[in-house]
């Protein structure tokens, strides 16, 4: 790649890994420009936007939002660059993914708009080393995801990096996983998430979790042994 990734380039990339994302509208912004929530590094998933609050462009109508830091992500060498950013998508993605079920929709679409933002900053405001991100949005069927979204990526042509798909120093990077899930996400790899998500999460995965989250605990404490 010559020049900036771009974001036509990234949802490109997302709709050939995960092209169940086109069931409803699929919006891949600039979260900056948009002046969505910065305090992510990297970017955000939101899994269905029922209105546009945050008055996204080029809005058609409810769906899901991958957003991305272009700025952060196209700082450096153009070819790292590039990698990074396939790696944030493979990462947000794995939010995403499966999509919500129709009941899961109507509950987020019967919520009142100013509820909506209120609760999106609110969930944008939680530090990322916040115990969530260890225990629900970053946990095993996370990872399982993320390595089927990586392998997918690689197998079609882009240069992702694995190291970066993860993203928390205190977690295992994604290369050290990927021995004990490449081979599901290889047989695969055109499966929808619904069919990926019945998979059995494998022990050495939960093993590896269950050790990260002693990191994480460790981190932690050392952040409040610093900040004393």
């Amino acid at each position: 790649m010559s020049g900036p990734v771009t974001l036509d380039e990234l949802k490109t990339m997302a709709v050939e890994i995960a092209p169940e994302v086109q069931a409803r509208p699929f919006y891949v912004v600039d979260q900056k420009a948009c002046g969505l929530p910065t305090e992510t590094a990297g970017g955000f998933a939101i899994s269905h936007l029922a209105t546009n609050v945050f008055e996204l462009p080029d809005w058609t109508g409810p769906g899901s939002v991958l957003a991305i830091d272009l700025q952060g992500c196209n700082t450096g060498q153009p070819r790292r660059a590039a990698a990074y950013a396939r790696a944030i998508v493979v990462h947000e993605l794995a939010h995403l993914v499966p999509m919500p079920a129709s009941e899961t929709l109507r509950m987020i679409e019967a919520t009142p708009p100013e509820v909506v933002k209120a609760n999106m900053r609110r969930e944008m405001s939680i530090p990322a080393d916040h115990v969530t991100t260890v225990t629900k949005t970053h946990g095993p069927a996370f990872i399982v995801r993320a390595a089927h979204l990586f392998i997918r990526a690689v197998a079609t042509g882009y240069e992702t990096q694995a190291a970066d798909v993860l993203g928390y120093r205190w977690l295992t990077s994604l290369q050290h996983y990927l021995p004990f899930i490449i081979d599901d996400a290889i047989r695969m790899r055109f499966a929808p998430f619904s069919a990926v998500d019945q998979l059995p999460i494998p022990e050495e995965v939960r093993r590896l979790h269950a050790r990260d989250g002693q990191r994480y605990q460790a981190y932690i404490k050392q952040g409040s042994e610093d900040a004393a």
